[in-house]
């Protein structure tokens, strides 16, 4: 689990890695070596388990499903560049290569 700390001497705050039956042991500040004190936080699960979120970090969101990450895409007008359909791509270029066949390369110098 990732355990979100706070320095009240220095003011660092740091996440560490622990694991749950290492929660309530005390950490130590990397920076002035006093005790870290916990935050509390409302805990970041997703659907049944924590490898079924999908964290997208370009977007800084974690979605619960590609219908969800869609959804936000959707309502902010974002395009997902480089996930095409290769049938759209395949059209697209098989329809570029028409036209300059027919234009006789006339585009070309």
């Amino acid at each position: 689990m990732i355990y979100p700390y706070h320095c009240d001497e220095c003011g660092l705050e740091q996440d560490i890695v622990k694991p749950v039956s290492e929660c309530s042991n005390p950490e130590k500040c990397k920076d002035c070596d006093s005790l870290l004190r916990r935050v509390y936080t409302a805990p970041l699960l997703y659907g049944t388990s924590v490898y079924e979120a999908n964290h997208n970090p370009a977007l800084g969101q974690t979605f619960t499903s590609k219908r969800q990450e869609q959804y936000y895409k959707d309502k902010h007008n974002l395009i997902e560049v480089g996930n095409e359909s290769t049938k759209v791509m395949k059209r697209d270029i098989e329809s570029e290569r028409r036209k300059r066949l027919d234009s006789g390369y006339d585009d070309i110098v």
